[in-house]
């Protein structure tokens, strides 16, 4: 080989190579479209329940009376302030549900002068309900002849409220009272019927005051006050021990009741009648907390 050959040789070898060109990058994965994701029934008919318009009570085509049996009496002037409190209070919804402790302490009459009270502005329309299906009393009390469903049936959706709603024309209050249920089930009140009621009321009525049965009688008052704007605790004066109020007011909160403040009745005054010219009255006061009670 002659050297020619042999340098020219060795420049081939030595040659500075091209650099070789990258690989072609990768082709991403492919990801499979997520799966769309639909709202679970429940959702849906909330959504919806939400959407739908209320539809309000037919106030017109409710039995018209000339006046109730019940009057206010002497106890009147004493409510009076319990008025211009609830009132004043910043409600969830135009409803207030009054209940006790027990039976005896005066949440009927405090419901009643309550109501009376409020429907005194004749531009206001006012429900009172019987909502204590354990003992109710408002018929009776008021002279309503005989009931043959009033609340029950409307809960259950065998009588519409236009139907079983009776107005006062004298006293410019609407009231919805009940008949006694046997046995002691609540599954109407838990029902949808209680609510579909209650917002049917809330869009009809300015305010309603719902005559609730004692904590002591069941569930029947938190269960119906959870739906309401509030609640009002009665208590009876020297008779109900502070640990039961506070229980009661405990119970409340945790089903989900507002308890707006508590109804001190039953009141004395320690003075004697000499020095306050008058005779024996019937007192009241309202607290906004139930501990101070006794």
């Amino acid at each position: 080989m002659s050297v020619d050959e042999a340098f020219r040789r060795i420049m081939r070898n030595n040659a500075v190579r091209k650099p070789e060109p990258p690989p072609p990058p990768e082709p991403e994965p492919q990801h499979e479209p997520e799966p769309e994701v639909k709202a679970l029934p429940e959702e849906i008919d909330r959504t919806a329940t939400t959407m739908v318009r209320v539809l309000p009570i037919a106030l017109d085509r409710v039995r018209t009376v000339p006046d109730f049996s019940w009057r206010p009496g002497a106890e009147e002037e004493f409510y009076k302030p319990l008025r211009a409190r609830v009132q004043a209070l910043r409600l969830r919804r135009n409803s207030l549900l009054v209940t006790s402790c027990r039976h005896g302490e005066g949440k009927t009459t405090t419901s009643l002068n309550l109501a009376f009270l409020l429907a005194r502005r004749r531009e206001k329309k006012i429900l009172l309900v019987d909502f204590d299906t354990c003992r109710p009393s408002l018929s009776k009390l008021l002279g309503i002849p005989a009931v043959h469903g009033g609340l029950t049936a409307v809960l259950r959706g065998e009588e519409e409220p236009e139907d079983a709603i009776i107005y006062g024309e004298r006293e410019n209050l609407f009231v919805l009272p009940t008949q006694k249920r046997a046995g002691s089930d609540t599954d109407y009140y838990e029902a949808d019927g209680l609510g579909k009621f209650l917002r049917r009321a809330h869009e009809s009525f300015d305010f309603i005051v719902l005559d609730a049965p004692p904590c002591s009688a069941g569930a029947d008052a938190g269960v119906a006050g959870a739906q309401a704007g509030g609640a009002l605790l009665v208590v009876r004066s020297l008779l109900t021990p502070r640990e039961e109020v506070t229980d009661a007011a405990a119970i409340l909160t945790e089903m989900g009741v507002n308890v707006a403040g508590a109804a001190l009745t039953f009141t004395r005054e320690f003075i004697p009648a000499f020095l306050r010219g008058d005779k024996k009255r019937y007192g009241y006061a309202m607290e906004e907390e139930t501990s101070p009670v006794t």
